[in-house]
């Protein structure tokens, strides 16, 4: 889920402090995770102790356009296409369970990372707006707190399976950039980003320790 604000202002001979575009959006960033994880877990009657540690791919993305009409009278028009991303997300996390029959119930928290992009595209229909055109891509790794909860079973051997769900809020980021043309304009963006993350992934584990 991502959550954020952004403003777009005009200055120069032609835009003398014209604040154009303002507006903020929540939206869901969809897609898969893939990777692996290592642990460790101790038993003391059917209580469960442990701890893991786990890194995903992460195709998890989404896309927002936001328009204005009629900039600062004008009559010009405006958009800005914005596309987040969440490239990769690791965990490294304490793990509490009850054991019985087979079946491990369990509740899981510590702390979590994320590689995170944003690609922000801009365009105008007055050539003088210098933020016409433009696009720029910000990447930054950002970290924060999750919590979750989770069921594994035996299958056979070593070998098991769980699911899990887990939430991760990741912060905020605040961009800024600038742009300008040859006549002394000039267009800026700002932008904030909340970023949080729900994931259902479901596991396959091997225990090397019988």
């Amino acid at each position: 889920m991502d959550s954020f604000n952004t403003s777009i202002s005009a200055g120069g001979p032609d835009f003398p402090g014209n604040a154009f575009l303002s507006s903020s959006d929540t939206h869901a960033l969809t897609g898969g995770l893939f990777g692996g994880q290592i642990g460790y877990n101790w038993q003391a009657g059917n209580w469960v102790f442990g701890g893991e540690f786990d890194w995903d791919w992460s195709g998890q993305q989404n896309t927002s356009t936001k328009a204005a009409q009629n900039l600062g009278g004008v009559g010009a028009a405006a958009s800005l296409t914005d596309s987040d991303k969440i490239n990769s997300i690791g965990t490294l996390r304490a793990r509490l369970g009850w054991a019985n029959a087979g079946w491990l119930w369990y509740v899981t928290g510590g702390v979590a990372w994320a590689e995170v992009n944003d690609t922000f595209t801009g365009s105008t229909t007055n050539p003088l707006v210098a933020l016409n055109g433009t696009s720029v891509s910000f990447s930054q790794t950002k970290s924060g707190g999750t919590v979750g909860a989770g069921v594994e079973t035996r299958l056979w051997g070593g070998w098991s399976t769980k699911l899990e769900y887990l939430y991760a809020n990741l912060g905020s980021t605040d961009r800024a950039f600038t742009r300008t043309n040859g006549l002394g304009d000039f267009a800026t963006l700002t932008s904030n980003h909340s970023v949080s993350d729900h994931m259902v992934r479901f596991g396959l584990n091997y225990r090397f320790w019988q």
